[in-house]
Protein backbone atom coordinates (compact mmCIF):
# COMPACT_ATOMS: atom_id res chain seq x y z
CA UNK A 1 0.00 0.00 0.00
CA UNK A 2 2.60 2.66 0.96
CA UNK A 3 4.71 1.83 -2.09
CA UNK A 4 1.69 2.08 -4.40
CA UNK A 5 0.75 5.49 -2.99
CA UNK A 6 4.37 6.64 -3.32
CA UNK A 7 4.42 5.52 -6.96
CA UNK A 8 1.12 7.30 -7.68
CA UNK A 9 2.35 10.54 -6.10
CA UNK A 10 5.66 10.28 -7.95
CA UNK A 11 3.86 9.86 -11.28
CA UNK A 12 1.53 12.75 -10.52
CA UNK A 13 4.35 15.14 -9.61
CA UNK A 14 6.70 13.94 -12.35
CA UNK A 15 6.50 17.18 -14.41
CA UNK A 16 7.21 19.25 -11.31
CA UNK A 17 10.14 16.98 -10.48
CA UNK A 18 11.69 17.57 -13.90
CA UNK A 19 11.19 21.31 -13.52
CA UNK A 20 12.86 21.37 -10.11
CA UNK A 21 15.78 19.32 -11.43
CA UNK A 22 16.35 21.98 -14.08
CA UNK A 23 16.06 24.73 -11.44
CA UNK A 24 18.67 23.01 -9.24
CA UNK A 25 20.93 22.34 -12.25
CA UNK A 26 20.63 18.58 -12.35
CA UNK A 27 20.84 17.90 -8.62
CA UNK A 28 18.02 15.36 -8.42
CA UNK A 29 18.60 14.59 -4.73
CA UNK A 30 18.02 18.21 -3.72
CA UNK A 31 15.00 18.49 -6.00
CA UNK A 32 13.55 15.27 -4.55
CA UNK A 33 14.05 16.51 -0.98
CA UNK A 34 12.37 19.86 -1.68
CA UNK A 35 9.44 18.18 -3.42
CA UNK A 36 9.09 15.61 -0.63
CA UNK A 37 9.02 18.40 1.97
CA UNK A 38 6.38 20.23 -0.07
CA UNK A 39 4.16 17.15 -0.38
CA UNK A 40 4.46 16.50 3.36
CA UNK A 41 3.50 20.07 4.31
CA UNK A 42 0.75 20.45 1.71
CA UNK A 43 -0.87 16.99 1.73
CA UNK A 44 0.22 14.72 4.60
CA UNK A 45 0.09 17.03 7.62
CA UNK A 46 -3.24 18.72 6.64
CA UNK A 47 -4.80 15.25 6.17
CA UNK A 48 -3.79 14.23 9.70
CA UNK A 49 -5.08 17.52 11.11
CA UNK A 50 -8.35 17.23 9.20
CA UNK A 51 -8.91 13.72 10.53
CA UNK A 52 -8.51 14.81 14.15
CA UNK A 53 -10.80 17.81 13.62
CA UNK A 54 -13.43 15.60 11.98
CA UNK A 55 -13.51 13.23 14.94
CA UNK A 56 -13.81 16.00 17.55
CA UNK A 57 -16.42 17.97 15.58
CA UNK A 58 -18.57 14.88 14.92
CA UNK A 59 -18.60 13.97 18.59
CA UNK A 60 -19.54 17.55 19.52
CA UNK A 61 -22.27 17.65 16.85
CA UNK A 62 -23.86 14.48 18.20
CA UNK A 63 -23.85 15.88 21.74
CA UNK A 64 -25.42 19.14 20.50
CA UNK A 65 -28.10 17.29 18.51
CA UNK A 66 -28.94 15.05 21.46
CA UNK A 67 -29.34 18.09 23.69
CA UNK A 68 -31.46 19.85 21.03
CA UNK A 69 -33.80 16.85 20.78
CA UNK A 70 -34.19 16.73 24.56
CA UNK A 71 -35.01 20.47 24.69
CA UNK A 72 -37.59 20.10 21.91
CA UNK A 73 -35.79 22.36 19.44
CA UNK A 74 -36.08 19.79 16.65
CA UNK A 75 -39.83 19.59 17.15
CA UNK A 76 -40.10 23.41 17.03
CA UNK A 77 -38.01 23.45 13.83
CA UNK A 78 -40.37 20.95 12.24
CA UNK A 79 -43.28 23.13 13.28
CA UNK A 80 -41.74 26.18 11.61
CA UNK A 81 -41.11 24.16 8.46
CA UNK A 82 -44.76 23.13 8.37
CA UNK A 83 -45.81 26.77 8.54
CA UNK A 84 -43.51 27.79 5.67
CA UNK A 85 -44.30 27.79 1.95
CA UNK A 86 -42.86 24.30 1.30
CA UNK A 87 -44.81 23.14 4.34
CA UNK A 88 -47.88 22.52 2.19
CA UNK A 89 -46.21 19.44 0.76
CA UNK A 90 -45.33 18.30 4.27
CA UNK A 91 -48.96 18.66 5.36
CA UNK A 92 -50.02 16.33 2.55
CA UNK A 93 -47.49 13.59 3.26
CA UNK A 94 -47.43 13.89 7.06
CA UNK A 95 -50.43 11.51 7.53
CA UNK A 96 -48.47 8.78 5.75
CA UNK A 97 -45.72 9.03 8.35
CA UNK A 98 -48.27 9.07 11.17
CA UNK A 99 -49.60 5.73 9.97
CA UNK A 100 -46.20 4.07 10.26
CA UNK A 101 -45.34 5.93 13.47
CA UNK A 102 -42.11 7.61 12.38
CA UNK A 103 -40.53 9.85 14.97
CA UNK A 104 -38.24 12.22 13.08
CA UNK A 105 -36.45 13.41 16.20
CA UNK A 106 -35.63 9.87 17.23
CA UNK A 107 -34.68 8.94 13.66
CA UNK A 108 -32.34 11.94 13.37
CA UNK A 109 -30.78 11.17 16.74
CA UNK A 110 -30.22 7.53 15.81
CA UNK A 111 -28.65 8.47 12.47
CA UNK A 112 -26.29 10.97 14.07
CA UNK A 113 -25.39 8.45 16.78
CA UNK A 114 -24.56 5.84 14.14
CA UNK A 115 -22.42 8.30 12.19
CA UNK A 116 -20.61 9.42 15.32
CA UNK A 117 -19.95 5.81 16.35
CA UNK A 118 -18.57 4.99 12.91
CA UNK A 119 -16.14 7.91 12.84
CA UNK A 120 -15.04 7.46 16.45
CA UNK A 121 -14.62 3.73 15.79
CA UNK A 122 -12.38 4.46 12.83
CA UNK A 123 -10.37 6.86 14.98
CA UNK A 124 -10.04 4.21 17.68
CA UNK A 125 -8.83 1.70 15.12
CA UNK A 126 -6.33 4.25 13.84
CA UNK A 127 -5.08 4.88 17.40
CA UNK A 128 -4.68 1.14 18.03
CA UNK A 129 -2.65 0.74 14.86
CA UNK A 130 -0.77 4.00 15.25
CA UNK A 131 2.61 2.23 15.11
CA UNK A 132 1.70 0.46 11.85
CA UNK A 133 0.37 3.75 10.46
CA UNK A 134 3.58 5.59 11.34
CA UNK A 135 5.70 2.86 9.78
CA UNK A 136 3.58 2.93 6.61
CA UNK A 137 3.84 6.72 6.47
CA UNK A 138 7.61 6.69 6.91
CA UNK A 139 7.94 3.93 4.33
CA UNK A 140 5.84 5.90 1.85
CA UNK A 141 7.89 9.08 2.36
CA UNK A 142 11.20 7.24 2.00
CA UNK A 143 10.00 5.45 -1.13
CA UNK A 144 8.61 8.72 -2.47
CA UNK A 145 12.00 10.39 -2.09
CA UNK A 146 13.72 7.68 -4.13
CA UNK A 147 10.91 7.67 -6.70
CA UNK A 148 11.36 11.42 -7.09
CA UNK A 149 15.13 11.09 -7.37
CA UNK A 150 15.48 7.88 -9.42
CA UNK A 151 12.03 7.48 -10.94
CA UNK A 152 13.15 7.82 -14.53
CA UNK A 153 15.89 5.24 -14.07
CA UNK A 154 13.48 2.81 -12.41
CA UNK A 155 10.94 3.32 -15.21
CA UNK A 156 13.61 2.61 -17.84
CA UNK A 157 14.63 -0.61 -16.05
CA UNK A 158 11.01 -1.78 -15.87
CA UNK A 159 10.48 -0.87 -19.53
CA UNK A 160 13.50 -2.99 -20.51
CA UNK A 161 12.03 -6.01 -18.69
CA UNK A 162 8.70 -5.87 -20.55
CA UNK A 163 8.78 -8.40 -23.46
CA UNK A 164 7.19 -6.13 -26.08
CA UNK A 165 8.16 -4.07 -29.06
CA UNK A 166 9.62 -0.65 -28.11
CA UNK A 167 6.72 1.21 -29.74
CA UNK A 168 4.20 -0.87 -27.80
CA UNK A 169 6.14 -0.32 -24.57
CA UNK A 170 6.07 3.44 -25.06
CA UNK A 171 2.34 3.36 -25.78
CA UNK A 172 1.55 1.25 -22.70
CA UNK A 173 3.66 3.41 -20.36
CA UNK A 174 2.23 6.61 -21.82
CA UNK A 175 -1.33 5.36 -21.34
CA UNK A 176 -0.54 4.27 -17.79
CA UNK A 177 0.97 7.65 -16.95
CA UNK A 178 -1.89 9.69 -18.44
CA UNK A 179 -4.53 7.49 -16.77
CA UNK A 180 -3.00 7.65 -13.27
CA UNK A 181 -2.32 11.39 -13.41
CA UNK A 182 -5.79 12.13 -14.80
CA UNK A 183 -7.46 10.16 -12.01
CA UNK A 184 -5.42 11.84 -9.24
CA UNK A 185 -5.83 15.33 -10.72
CA UNK A 186 -9.58 14.85 -11.19
CA UNK A 187 -9.89 13.74 -7.56
CA UNK A 188 -8.09 16.90 -6.43
CA UNK A 189 -10.18 19.16 -8.68
CA UNK A 190 -13.41 17.50 -7.53
CA UNK A 191 -12.46 17.89 -3.87
CA UNK A 192 -11.59 21.56 -4.38
CA UNK A 193 -14.89 22.19 -6.18
CA UNK A 194 -16.84 20.46 -3.42
CA UNK A 195 -15.00 22.47 -0.77
CA UNK A 196 -15.73 25.76 -2.54
CA UNK A 197 -19.42 24.95 -3.00
CA UNK A 198 -19.74 23.78 0.61
CA UNK A 199 -18.02 26.96 1.81
CA UNK A 200 -20.41 29.11 -0.23
CA UNK A 201 -23.40 27.11 1.00
CA UNK A 202 -22.45 27.40 4.67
Amino acid sequence: GPLVWAAILALTFSPLTDRLVRVFRGRRGLAAFVLLLTVTLVAVLPSILLGSVLVSETTAAYAWLKDAVQRGEVARLLGRLQASAPGGLWVRIAPLFDQVSINFSDLLLRASSWLSDQIVGQAAGFAKNVLVTIVDLVLMLVALFFFFRDGHTMADKVRDLVPMEPAHKDLVFHRLYTTVTAVVQSMVVTAVAQGILAGIGY
